[in-house]
């Protein structure tokens, strides 16, 4: 029978953890776990927690020192290796603590599962709270590979990834640990090795107002130097494939970069990052507009300002 483990990374979201669990509580199939890691929370996360452990032996919390999500993540792959004995019926979906799964999702997965029997990864859609899809797929049953997934004509956008747990075995394929984000890099080493089945169907909701979210909420230096770092990481490693496969994407990833190492204080650096953005994609005028900003904007307030504007008019 297939399994779903739910792998719920948290860190002081005391404020919405309850509405993720509940999410997957509610699901009308129960061959799941959740596998909670609390990456070092502060705040109530764990008086919230307890009466859900006492009551559902399904849940099961790890606390550990913070580490990022990525981090994170890559426990609660271990803590599923060490404790399932069939892998290979045993699949890992990674939900945001402050997101939630749809009404039926896990019902929709297991049946995905079950009519591609052997597949090994899955990208299913999501949607904001408002409805609106976070994701794009070419058609409705879709198999990529390394080049379609890194050129986004076939699908991009915000997709949930279904995991067999049995791909994890050998430690070849983990979340990186020295940045916060950056999933699309492990999506895309798996996809080097392993085609990826994309199912039009939506099974998680995303919540945009996420207090201390450095990857959704408002620029800070953390936050400046954690874009820095994802930037750089994508440049070093997929340059080369970008420039085959994907030049306005590698373009738009210069300007990202440029602009947050104007913003740590490198200006003859980030120009020089600017105009090989500009060479490969001369039309991205909104991130060409956001790096101009960004020389002048040092203490961030302009560009937070505006993306509060953009992100209210974007629901309406």
């Amino acid at each position: 029978m297939i399994k779903i483990s739910v792998v719920i990374p948290t860190f002081n979201r005391d404020w919405c953890i309850v509405r993720a669990i509940k999410s997957v509580l509610s699901q009308n199939y129960d061959n799941w776990q959740i596998i909670l890691i609390d990456d070092g929370s502060i705040d109530r996360t764990k008086n919230i927690l307890e009466p859900y452990l006492k009551s559902d032996t399904r849940i099961k919390y790890i606390y550990k020192i913070n580490g990022g999500v990525g981090s994170a993540r890559n426990v609660g792959i271990e803590y599923i290796i060490r404790n399932n004995n069939n892998l290979k019926n045993n699949y890992i979906l990674f939900l945001d603590s402050d997101d939630e799964l749809t009404e039926n999702a896990l019902t929709v997965i297991k049946e995905s599962i079950k009519k591609n029997n052997n597949q090994e990864i899955f990208f299913f859609g999501s949607s904001s709270e408002k409805d609106k899809k976070n994701y794009y797929m070419l058609k409705k049953n879709l198999m990529i590979g390394f080049k379609e997934l890194l050129s986004d004509k076939y699908t991009s956008g915000e997709r949930v990834a279904i995991v067999m747990a049995r791909v994890f075995k050998h430690k070849e394929f983990r979340f990186k640990e020295n940045i916060c984000g950056g999933e699309a890099m492990l999506w895309w080493e798996m996809a080097k090795k392993i085609c990826i089945l994309c199912i039009d169907e939506v099974v998680v909701i995303t919540h945009t107002g996420s207090k201390n979210s450095i990857t959704r909420g408002e620029l800070n230096n953390n936050s400046v130097n954690n874009i820095y770092n994802i930037s750089q990481e994508i440049i070093r490693l997929y340059s080369e494939d970008l420039k085959r496969y994907n030049k306005k994407f590698l373009g738009s990833n210069y300007f990202v970069y440029a602009r947050a190492t104007a913003l740590l204080g490198n200006r003859k650096k980030s120009i020089k990052l600017f105009f090989n953005g500009l060479i490969l994609n001369p039309f991205d005028l909104k991130r060409i507009s956001i790096y101009l900003l960004s020389m002048v904007d040092y203490n961030l307030k302009l560009i937070n300002f505006l993306q509060k504007v953009e992100s209210r008019f974007k629901f309406l």
